[in-house]
């Protein structure tokens, strides 16, 4: 497996920065945020440059802010369509390995997720059709079981992946969002079309801490993972005063995995 970081970790730093301070920490990969790039004012062809020569695999995380793919509001369902072919075309220009969108959730409480299901499968066969023609793979991701959503579980992701039914479309794998929920093995090895792993740790109330700071077995997750999965796995877990020295912090836990939970002291030369 391959270990990298989302670059939403150093949120306040400039995007290029943050893709030299990953490489020089020893991680393999990055996840570029749209939102980061959208603030970095950079054309993707400088992007693409400065990735091909930074030594790492690169994939790439649509926006979530107020969207909605499955809104019941016209307006924010087409603006929430919009954004995410234009990050479609972006992921293709900077020729990302992966696009992550989240899927849509319902708009009020007073709703069914039945009542969402054809959107959320119209959209969905949309957006895969699109990102075939432009060469990307897209993953919808696991969602965490919070209000609104009904993209959680084993069951949501392969009905939806069996009824849009395009190669173009597969999963990111959120073990954070696995936190509380029951048959979490059957779900990471019978996730369908895993392409890309988030990883974070997590706490009652919590999702998305550094690795270490939550209660989380994620060692055992990963044990389970890599019977089936050798590919790329991205950390999260941004926290504004862990910010800086985050990316040793985060290196030093992935080598601690590595040798078995043995403590280790990471030097970069």
């Amino acid at each position: 497996m391959q270990i990298g970081v989302a670059s939403e970790l150093l949120r306040s730093h400039n995007l290029l920065q943050v893709i030299d301070l990953v490489a020089a920490a020893g991680f393999q990969g990055i996840e570029i945020w749209v939102d980061h790039w959208q603030r970095s004012e950079l054309t993707p062809r400088r992007l693409l440059r400065h990735l091909q020569s930074s030594g790492l695999a690169w994939t790439m995380h649509a926006d979530m802010r107020d969207l909605n793919l499955t809104s019941s509001n016209s307006g924010i369902y087409r603006e929430s369509l919009r954004q995410i072919n234009k990050s479609i075309t972006l992921a293709a220009a900077i020729e990302a390995r992966v696009l992550t969108l989240h899927p849509g959730h319902m708009s009020s409480s007073k709703g069914s997720p039945e009542d969402y299901w054809p959107r959320q499968v119209e959209v969905f066969a949309r957006l895969a059709d699109h990102a075939a023609a432009a060469g990307v793979q897209l993953a919808v991701e696991n969602m965490e079981p919070r209000a609104g959503e009904f993209i959680i579980s084993l069951a949501d992701i392969q009905r939806l992946l069996a009824a849009v039914g395009r190669p173009s479309l597969g999963v990111t794998l959120d073990l954070a969002h696995l936190y509380g929920q029951e048959r979490v093995e059957a779900f990471i090895t019978g996730a369908p079309q895993l392409v890309n792993v988030h990883l974070s740790d997590a706490s009652p109330g919590c999702r998305h801490l550094l690795l270490g700071r939550g209660e989380s077995n994620y060692r055992r997750l990963l044990d389970i993972l890599c019977r089936r999965y050798d590919g790329l796995i991205i950390l999260e877990g941004y926290t504004p005063e862990h910010e800086k020295g985050c990316l040793d912090y985060l290196y030093q836990k992935w080598q601690e995995y590595l040798n078995g939970g043995r403590k280790v002291e990471v030097s970069h030369g």
